[in-house]
């Protein structure tokens, strides 16, 4: 039963990056890194529950807290940051993919997920499974029923998992890589407590270890090496990613004083350009003029050249054979329904991760994009794409086209 529900969740994930990769071109929608990163989860996963493992942990706490770390320290990160839904999505056939999305653009549904995920509420849900789960009366209970046991597994791996998406998930994942850092590092700390008690304290937790104790270290040697694991080599795991956050809110801080340069600049020259048709102040000394020059325009290529424009910007006709295009791609299954947004970024604001201008839609749209957009460019002609990205243009305006009456 085991070996069949870890190949079906591997072959899921398989066919599901593969129907991407046949749409997108392979490293586009999931990047192959992110295949990797599940690949591996998935290798700890199963090592976690092998056998040989599964019955050392029975007789040895360290072999059991082993298992554990590698459920919720390696296979649950990995994992998450693989794309999984977006991997399961594109494993089903077309009809029940669009069903099922259908089901997820509900607002009830999204309403619960993004509370479900919100940092806070995946950080307490967490620690709250790793510390009830080591309280001694319910760990014997997982040790003497083997359902029990499972339950454990479960709450281990799924909200390790969920702590971790909840973390990266977007652009600058749900509550920003500051706060990211500091829900990491409090998972070190109170791990680190949880560890530190097991490993100084004088008697056994978990009376099941005291009758079935093989020979070597005595039950509470082997406790204190369990507390140990969970204290240091776990710990380091989470200080890693905790230093890995850091360095990309240092980053995007980075990028935040650059653009904040950029706006006192442009502030300045607005300034002394308002300022250049004003007479100097009585008794100023004004220096020479410079001589005069010819405006040329923006040089192309530069930043304020642009690119080109939509040549069917504001054509109702273009935007509704737009609208077919973004229903017949299934857009909407990332993008959720009318581009309200779902795994994907909403295209009914004006926040755009990668530029609103004409050019910069039309390049996601067919060249894709690193952070999961996929490209079209095997699918859409030039002049489709231009029709879409007016079509996304038009959401959220009174030029939006309407669906036809059912």
């Amino acid at each position: 039963m085991l070996a069949c529900s870890l190949a079906a969740i591997l072959v899921v994930y398989m066919i599901g990056v593969a129907q991407v990769w046949a749409n997108a071109g392979t490293g586009r929608g999931v990047r192959t890194r992110e295949a990797v990163a599940f690949g591996a989860g998935w290798l700890a996963l199963a090592l976690a529950l092998s056998p040989p493992l599964d019955e050392w942990s029975e007789h040895w706490i360290a072999a059991h807290m082993i298992q554990h770390e590698l459920l919720m320290v390696v296979a649950a990160p990995l994992m998450a940051v693989g794309a999984p839904l977006l991997a399961a999505a594109f494993a089903l056939p077309l009809s029940a993919r669009r069903r099922a999305l259908t089901a997820f653009e509900t607002q009830t549904f999204r309403s619960t997920w993004a509370w479900l995920t919100a940092p806070l509420v995946v950080f307490l849900m967490h620690a709250l499974a790793l510390w009830l789960w080591h309280l001694p009366a319910l760990y014997d209970l997982a040790l003497a029923h083997e359902n029990v046991h499972v339950i454990q597994h479960l709450c281990f791996l799924g909200t390790a998992g969920l702590f971790w998406w909840g973390l990266v998930h977007g652009r600058y994942g749900r509550g920003g890589y500051g706060v990211a850092v500091i829900y990491v590092f409090a998972t070190t700390v109170h791990s680190g407590v949880l560890g530190a008690l097991l490993t100084f304290s004088r008697r056994i937790w978990y009376e099941p270890y005291i009758a079935n104790h093989p020979a070597g270290l005595t039950p509470l040697e082997d406790q204190q090496l369990a507390g140990l694991l969970m204290w240091v080599p776990a710990g380091l795991v989470f200080v890693a990613g905790g230093l890995a956050f850091f360095a990309a809110w240092l980053r995007q801080s980075d990028r935040g004083a650059r653009a904040s340069k950029l706006l006192v600049l442009l502030a300045g020259i607005a300034t002394a350009t308002l300022s250049c048709g004003q007479p100097p102040p009585r008794g100023a000394v004004t220096a020479a003029a410079p001589p005069a020059t010819t405006a040329v325009g923006p040089i192309p290529g530069s930043p304020d050249a642009g690119g080109p424009t939509n040549p069917y910007a504001g054509d109702r006709t273009a935007q509704g054979e737009g609208r077919q295009l973004f229903v017949r791609f299934n857009c909407s299954g990332c993008h959720g329904g009318h581009g309200g947004g779902g795994m994907g970024p909403s295209l009914r604001d004006s926040d755009w991760i990668y530029g609103g201008r004409d050019d910069q839609i039309f390049s996601s749209i067919v060249e894709g994009r690193a952070h999961g957009m996929p490209s079209w460019q095997r699918h859409l002609t030039a002049d489709q794409a231009w029709k879409l990205e007016a079509y996304i243009k038009s959401l959220g305006t009174r030029n939006e086209p309407q669906p036809p009456a059912q």
